[in-house]
C-alpha cells in the first residue's frame, strides 16, 4: 500500500475508533435512570452501548464503579492521553513530518484499542454476574429502546 493510502487508512481507522471509544465510554459513565430523556441516544451507536444503557441502576452503578476503580483501564486511558499529546505535537511540527504523524496515529490507535479492550473485559465480567432475570430485564430494556428509536 502506498504511503498516502496508508496514511488515509490509518486516519479513517483512527476516526472510527474515536467514535466507537466515545460511545462506549459515554455509555459506561452515564448513570441515568429509566425514562431519562437523555438516555434515548440517536440510534447509531454500537450494540455494546445499548447493552450498557439497558442495565438497571444498580447493575450500571456496579459497572461504572468497577470501570472507575480499574487500574489497568486507568493506565490505558493515561497512555491514550499521552498518545493524543504526541499526535498534536506531530501535527504542529514545522516542517510537517508525515512519518511522525503516521507513527503518532498508530500509537494512538493502539492506545484506543487497549482502552476499548479493557472496557469490554470489565463489561463482560459485570454482565456475567447477572442472574437470568436480570439478563431478561436487560433484553427487555434493549428491545424497548430499539422500538422507541424505530
Amino acid at each position: 500500500m502506498r504511503a498516502s493510502r496508508l496514511r488515509w487508512a490509518l486516519l479513517a481507522s483512527f476516526i472510527l475508533n474515536v467514535v466507537f471509544l466515545g460511545a462506549i465510554i459515554g455509555a459506561f459513565l452515564a448513570d441515568r435512570g429509566p425514562g431519562d430523556a437523555r438516555r434515548s441516544g440517536d440510534g447509531g451507536q454500537a450494540e455494546m452501548v445499548g447493552l450498557v444503557r439497558g442495565l438497571d441502576g444498580p447493575e450500571r452503578r456496579n459497572l461504572v464503579r468497577t470501570l472507575r476503580r480499574d487500574e489497568a483501564l486507568r493506565e490505558a486511558r493515561s497512555k491514550l492521553r499521552s498518545a493524543r499529546g504526541a499526535l498534536q505535537a506531530a501535527l504542529r511540527s514545522d516542517p510537517y513530518d508525515p512519518a511522525a504523524v503516521e507513527g503518532a496515529l498508530e500509537d494512538q490507535l493502539a492506545a484506543q484499542q487497549a482502552v476499548v479492550a479493557r472496557g469490554m473485559e470489565i463489561a463482560l465480567d459485570v454482565l456475567g454476574q447477572l442472574s437470568v432475570e436480570e439478563r431478561n430485564r436487560l433484553i427487555d430494556e434493549m428491545s424497548a429502546r430499539r422500538r422507541r428509536r424505530d
